[in-house]
């Protein structure tokens, strides 16, 4: 038998279900408990009852007989006792006996569903049903002894005491000083106390609503009608919140006012019966005008605060423990007649100039100690607090430093400033107190609040004992009168203190120790704030932002960050770097105005693009910089708050220019190299047959000197035996025939075109050897070179450029010494100049009429340098063009003609490879004069 106890105790939840399941199939729920633990109240006591009634009888005594004693057994009493409750709150017999039914059916379930078939399972079912008889019996023979009128005096009662427990209810209910609202489940309003009624009706008191008569015309106004009809604003909790909410649905709501508004956080409950039917919806309106008000007077204040540091004429300065500089206030900029931007970061010696100071100690300085800065003029008195972290570690110092000289002007600006903002303080919506050892001295009603006190007196009477009522753990007392002792003062501490009800919550102290002119401290006052919500959210989203920060301003690629409207809100030191701007310079203005006049177009359209939803890759986009550009590959992300609309824009910048130059320069070197090794060839070419000629026709030379030599000699011998008779005939034949043959004619030409010839032929060589000088490979190091003779060999190699349009002349210093230089590449510098020099002379003569220009190159020494000049009478630049003139890829030539290379190489290796100078000085229509500078004792 203690078996079968022990099955129904274990079971009592699967019978509170089958009896449950029972109720709800045949509508008993209709009048019975909608809660739960009725239900398992009622099992526990039926088990109960029956495991008390089976011990009591054992196995054999439980008959029904004629004169059974109802009362002897614990079942029957319990079936006589459920019989008189049930009887004075209504229950017919009827309806017990009915349920009843159900609850023996619930049992014999246990046991087939429990049991093994046999014998025993036979047994406990019979013994069941004779137990649940003598219930049936019992109560049966209780409902039957009890007259009408005790049942109805013994309702009476009853009734009076549920309507007791009601009115207790309704006066909880109307006495709520936040809103509440019963909703049907259709989602009129059912019930609605005082609270929200004031909403509307500012004449609401308690109980008017639910003792409105209907001649007073109140109750129709509100009972039965839709919600977001009588509260337009509560328009969120219409028929679909209603119809999907499963358990809680919560919104801010605003109840717009005359004169101005009210903010709520709504929050709606359903209220399912047991049968899962819905009875019902609660809406609890709580007010957050009042902390809206608040959390915007401690921003205004912390503002108001941030003026004031640097309204202060002290100068006023913040040091970390390397004892560089993190922050001063403007005075100190004005003193020192610097920014702050170029003051942070530095050695507070640096900045300051020398001085005398112990950084060391306490962390408060004892008074004030006289100081005087080697940078600022003046004596000073010094006070210095540490400011320590979480952990105690000094993070910190700051400095203040007043100007003795003006002592009283201080001290009146300072009285100013309290007396301005002692308002702010005593109307603050912080806590703010004045404590000592024995309690209290002064609250204001904010810390009241935070304490869930309703006023300062309840609070000050309250609190008797300070260390066991106020804090959660006696060491943080110790700890901050300790700090607050030797400090004078107690900045951001955290300590978790206890309200009224005993539950705990964090608070930030700021305070000081006011001390009694003998040095005792009289009491500790300061402000407290309850930052229990702010603590772990403070802490994660300070991690996320200083890790994204690392990330951000470590990064060797721009980053910035653009809104909706193109204006900057965030960008990263390498991109500040890229457009030599500071931070403060860039924040809030618009990213398109840095970008180069040609690529904002395709700037404009990348922005649109991406924030259209639609991927780019990548973009070249060059910006334009204080006169100068550089390039770039961009990558813009879209930043979403949802799927239609775009928050901003993350562009991720990275520098190319240098990249962009190298190819140019390669490719400009490449095709250099290809044309040298052309001219190259070809020269090799041209000098092998030039030296054969060259070689014949220096014999032909010396034999027409021999050959003239010959016949002057055959001359004299024909005069002399023209003499005799035998002979004059033959030699007058000779003498026609030479005539005929031109002989002397030749003889007196031939030297003076074989000469010409001979001219030429060293021109040529000439040519062949300054082209095979200028394509010679260059030396990895400079060497001393001979700048006359690079000059001339330029000239020539230049010659085809220059000769149809102007006149060339040299004036070079024969005393010019050599200059260590790289003869190639400033071969290539005179060479770009001198076919520049050219070009400008040819526009001026494109009808083909007018006379040639001139062109003069000239050298000189000039102490340590050399200068080279190249100066033409061409078209000149004009002053849009000068301002460009350096730049990479400008070129004013038509395309196909320049590459706008020629002068950016020549000022890159004239300044960068070789350390000198080139300069230009034009005139539209009247020349260009190009003047190089190289030092003599620039070596490798």
């Amino acid at each position: 038998m203690d078996e079968f106890i022990e099955l129904m105790r274990a079971k009592e939840s699967w019978l509170m279900e089958r009896i449950l399941g029972y109720a709800r199939m045949h509508d008993y729920t209709r009048y019975s408990s909608t809660l739960l633990e009725a239900w398992r109240v009622s099992i526990a006591g039926l088990t109960e009852a029956l495991a008390g009634t089976l011990k009591f009888h054992g196995d054999g005594s439980l008959n029904v007989s004629l004169h059974t004693d109802w009362n002897e057994d614990p079942a029957s009493r319990f079936a006589m006792g459920q019989a008189r409750r049930h009887r004075q709150r209504g229950v017919s017999l009827e309806m017990f006996l009915g349920l009843f039914v159900y609850y023996r059916r619930t049992y014999r379930d246990l046991i087939r569903e429990f049991v093994a078939e046999g014998d025993d399972q036979s047994r406990l079912d019979e013994l069941v049903i004779v137990l649940f008889d003598r219930m049936s019996i019992g109560f049966s023979a209780e409902w039957a002894n009890v007259g009408g009128q005790t049942t109805l005096v013994e309702m009476a009662s009853t009734l009076r005491c549920i309507t007791n427990e009601k009115n207790r209810y309704l006066t909880f209910f109307e006495s709520l000083s936040t809103p509440a609202i019963f909703l049907e489940p259709d989602g009129t309003i059912g019930n609605i106390n005082s609270a929200a009624t004031s909403l509307l009706d500012s004449d609401a008191r308690i109980g008017k609503i639910y003792y409105a008569t209907a001649e007073d015309e109140i109750s129709p106004a509100f009972l039965g009608r839709k919600v977001e009809a009588v509260f337009p604003w509560l328009e969120v909790f219409g028929g679909e919140v209603l119809a999907s909410v499963e358990r809680t649905f919560e919104a801010d709501v605003t109840q717009p006012l005359p004169f101005g508004s009210r903010q709520f956080r709504a929050i709606l409950n359903r209220h399912p019966d047991v049968s899962g039917r819905i009875t019902g919806f609660s809406l609890i309106l709580h007010d957050l005008t009042e902390r809206v008000r608040v959390q915007e007077q401690i921003r205004n204040a912390k503002e108001e605060l941030d003026r004031t540091f640097n309204a202060i004429s002290d100068l006023v300065f913040l040091v970390d423990n390397d004892l560089a500089l993190m922050r001063v206030n403007k005075a100190l900029e004005t003193r020192l007649s610097c920014p702050s931007i170029e003051i942070i970061g530095r050695p507070c010696a640096e900045v300051l100039g020398a001085f005398e100071y112990n950084f060391s100690g306490d962390d408060r300085s004892d008074g004030r100690i006289p100081v005087n800065f080697g940078n600022i003029q003046g004596s000073f008195l010094v006070n210095r607090d540490q400011i320590r972290g979480p952990d105690g570690a000094k993070i910190a110092t700051v400095f203040v430093a007043r100007d003795v000289t003006v002592l009283e002007s201080i001290r009146g600006t300072l009285l100013e400033v309290e007396d301005k903002y002692k308002n702010i303080f005593d109307n603050a919506p912080v806590g703010i107190f004045q404590i000592s050892p024995y309690g209290f001295l002064s609250v204001n009603q904010a810390l009241a609040s935070i304490f869930d006190f309703d006023s300062t007196e309840e609070m000050r009477r309250y609190y008797t004992d300070i260390p066991s009522q106020l804090y959660v753990r006696s060491e943080d007392r110790e700890d901050l009168l300790r700090e607050a002792l030797v400090t004078g003062i107690v900045r951001d501490r955290d300590i978790e203190l206890r309200r009224k009800d005993g539950i705990s919550f964090w608070a930030k102290i700021n305070g000081r120790v006011i001390f009694a002119d003998d040095g005792e401290a009289e009491y500790f006052e300061g402000f407290l704030q309850d930052v229990t919500e702010l603590r772990s959210s403070v802490d994660r989203l300070v991690k996320s932002e200083r890790q994204f920060r690392g990330l951000a301003e470590t990064m060797q690629q721009g980053l910035v960050e653009i809104d909706a409207h193109g204006r900057v809100t965030f960008c990263n030191r390498h991109f500040c770097e890229l457009v030599r701007q500071e931070k403060d310079e860039i924040s809030g203005l618009q990213l398109v105005t840095l970008v180069h006049p040609d690529d904002r177009e395709t700037y404009l359209r990348m922005v649109d693009t991406v924030g259209c939803g639609e991927e780019i890759r990548r973009c070249d986009i060059r910006w334009f910089i204080s006169g100068e550009q550089f390039f770039s590959i961009v990558t813009p992300v879209m930043q979403e708050e949802n799927k239609e609309e775009c928050a901003g824009i993350w562009l991720l910048v990275m520098d190319v220019t240098q990249r962009r130059f190298i190819e140019a320069q390669l490719l400009q070197t490449q095709k250099m190299e290809a044309i040298g090794q052309l001219a190259a060839g070809i020269a090799h070419e041209i000098n092998t047959p030039t030296q054969y000629v060259l070689n014949y026709i220096w014999f032909i030379k010396e034999a027409m000197d021999h050959i003239a030599q010959a016949l002057g000699g055959h001359g004299l011998l024909f005069e002399r035996l023209a003499s005799d008779p035998a002979l004059e005939r033959e030699i007058k034949v000779i003498q026609a025939r030479d005539e005929e043959l031109q002989v002397s004619f030749y003889l007196e030409e031939l030297p003076s075109a074989v000469g010409d010839v001979l001219h030429g032929l060293e021109k040529i060589t000439a040519i062949v050897g300054s082209v095979r000088q200028f394509v010679h490979p260059g030396h990895d190091c400079k060497t001393d070179v001979d700048l006359n003779k690079l000059v001339t060999d330029t000239v020539t190699l230049s010659r085809n450029e220059w000769k149809y349009v102007a006149e060339l002349s040299m004036d070079l210093d024969p005393e010019l010494p050599p200059v260590p230089c790289l003869s190639q590449e400033i071969g290539q510098v005179l060479l770009n100049l001198l076919v520049n020099a050219a070009h400008a002379i040819s526009e001026i003569r494109s009808d083909g009429g007018a006379p040639l220009g001139t062109i003069h190159v000239i050298t000189r020494r000039d102490g340590g340098w050399v200068e080279i000049r190249i100066a033409d009478n061409g078209s000149g630049m004009p002053s849009h063009v000068q301002e460009h003139a350096f730049e990479p890829f400008f070129t004013t030539k038509a395309v196909g003609t320049g590459t706008g290379q020629g002068l950016f190489i020549a000022h890159r290796i004239v300044t960068g490879v070789h350390e000198g100078t080139i300069s230009f000085k034009s005139q539209p229509g009247e020349g260009t004069t190009f003047t190089i500078r190289l030092p003599l004792n620039n070596t490798d």
